[in-house]
């Protein structure tokens, strides 16, 4: 996908808007914050079985500077710790923010792999946009998905929301946090 066509594919309302990268890659903006979610790009994840078609050239290009980096969960097509590495080199650390699980096997696996994880228990302010991350709890030791509500209010007052729930399997107790954490949502972005 060309850099014109991945311009083009991008959604949004007053104050937040939604750029589609690739795969699960997607980035969140609002006036306060720029939020990159799931930035998946090394080849042969997998055990070399994973590859994206057509191949991203220069994905950081593509990004551009972000301030935090959301990532989902464990899997490799949303936690690849290769491309953060490359990406930080070239746009500087960023904090990456991660759901609040027990045992939380991304957080361990971050810091094996040298990056430090902020762990989002609480909602963030960052000016007027607020970030919740709501972990996919359904009482199994293997629960690792997460979910993310960005919200931003217009001049109006009017609060926007753009929800990405990734991998998320949707089961009525989840759903029913997600409503209630989200409200109204404006744009939702499913696996």
């Amino acid at each position: 996908m060309s850099e014109d066509q991945r311009k083009t594919i991008q959604s949004g309302c007053e104050g937040i808007r939604v750029q589609y990268i690739y795969s699960a890659c997607i980035k969140t903006i609002t006036p306060d914050v720029a939020v990159l979610h799931d930035p998946w790009f090394t080849e042969g994840i997998y055990d070399g079985s994973w590859f994206h078609f057509p191949e991203v050239q220069d994905p950081c290009r593509s990004i551009g500077d972000v301030d935090l980096v959301y990532v989902s969960h464990i899997h490799p097509d949303h936690y690849d710790p290769r491309f953060l590495k490359e990406y930080f080199s070239r746009y500087g650390v960023k904090p990456i923010l991660i759901a609040d699980h027990a045992p939380n096997h991304l957080a361990g696996k971050m810091r094996a792999d040298g990056l430090e994880p902020t762990v989002v228990k609480d909602p963030l302010m960052i000016g007027s946009t607020t970030i919740r991350i709501l972990p996919c709890r359904t009482g199994s030791l293997s629960d690792i998905d997460s979910a993310i509500v960005i919200q931003y209010p217009d001049s109006a007052g009017r609060v926007h929301c753009v929800v990405n729930t990734n991998d998320v399997v949707f089961e009525d107790p989840l759903r029913r946090r997600l409503k209630a954490m989200a409200g109204e949502v404006d744009i939702l972005l499913c696996g």
